[in-house]
């Protein structure tokens, strides 16, 4: 502790002890303080969401985005709307102070930030595209909320958890990473997943793409070569799971489906760059470096489930 703080810690304690070694009747008793009003906060971002209650603000939310996923905390908040939609009506009756969405500058739809104006609700643009976007939006959002040390100490948590995933991955696989349940949408360069299939030890083949989110024929998929495939699908049913299996195995020629290092993710928030990504992280990891047990035939797929 500084100089300076201990100097006021100590001034702090003399006032203390002078008014309370007072008399009953020196002074009139001051009247019990206000509880503090905690600003609150409508999130039309599942991945915002995902980040402050993560952070333990999750106190905060008065409503979140039609597209939710199922969860306790925010199972029976009011829905307010998503990218392209937003309830006025319902967010004039909440009146809640701050408003999250995720829209570039110049796809903001007409009249967004006029109406949020007139309600006197302060709209935070916050922006997800890479790994370092999170750290940045958890520092944004906790100083909005008036808890910037919890969001500092949230933030450290998660750094942590990346760090320790990235000192482990000595080597790099040549990784795959889909996106939808066709198998062909890619997580390409200049993205959250990009970043995470490198620091969890595997090489984006997706990347020669020159695309974020990259559309991929059967051809392509087989020129790419990937060693691993990790196919993420939230809240996926196990017939989608299936079906995404058998799109695979379809294409025994990929090294990846032949050796049986195919994987399928249905974790509700797999696509959300939020506070999952330290989980994430690790999980692509543990795949990526699975060992196929020697002297046994490979199955035609895996499972991550």
């Amino acid at each position: 502790m500084g100089q300076s703080c201990r100097l006021g810690l100590f001034f702090l304690v003399l006032v203390i002890i002078g008014l309370t070694g007072c008399g009953k009747n020196d002074a009139p008793a001051l009247p019990p303080a206000k509880p503090a009003v905690k600003p609150s906060a409508a999130s039309l971002v599942p991945a915002a969401t995902d980040l402050l209650i993560g952070m333990g603000l999750g106190d905060h939310l008065a409503a979140v985005s039609n597209f939710e996923p199922d969860r306790a905390l925010t199972r029976d908040m009011p829905r307010v709307g998503d990218y392209q939609t937003t309830d006025w009506e319902r967010l004039g009756a909440l009146r809640p102070d701050f408003m999250i969405v995720q829209i570039s500058p110049d796809r903001m739809p007409p009249g967004l930030l006029e109406n949020a104006k007139r309600l006197n609700i302060r709209v935070i643009n916050i922006k997800l595209d890479r790994l370092t976007d999170i750290f940045t939006t958890m520092t944004q959002l906790g100083d909005a909320l008036s808890a910037p040390q919890t969001a500092m100490l949230a933030s450290i948590t998660l750094g942590r958890q990346v760090e320790a995933v990235r000192r482990r991955s000595t080597v790099q696989i040549p990784t795959l990473v889909a996106v939808g349940d066709s198998g062909q949408s890619l997580a390409g360069p200049g993205t959250y997943l990009d970043d995470l299939i490198t620091i969890s030890g595997g090489h984006n083949v997706a990347s020669s793409l020159n695309n974020p989110y990259p559309s991929a024929d059967r051809e392509t998929l087989v020129a790419l070569k990937p060693q691993v495939i990790i196919q993420l699908l939230p809240g996926g049913s196990a017939q989608l799971a299936e079906k995404s299996r058998q799109f695979w195995l379809s294409i025994p020629e990929i090294p990846a489906v032949r050796y049986g290092r195919v994987y399928v993710l249905t974790d509700a928030d797999a696509l959300l760059p939020g506070f999952n990504v330290g989980r994430l992280a690790d999980e692509f990891n543990r795949l990526i470096h699975l060992q196929v047990p020697a002297g046994t035939q490979p199955s035609p797929t895996g499972t991550g489930q």
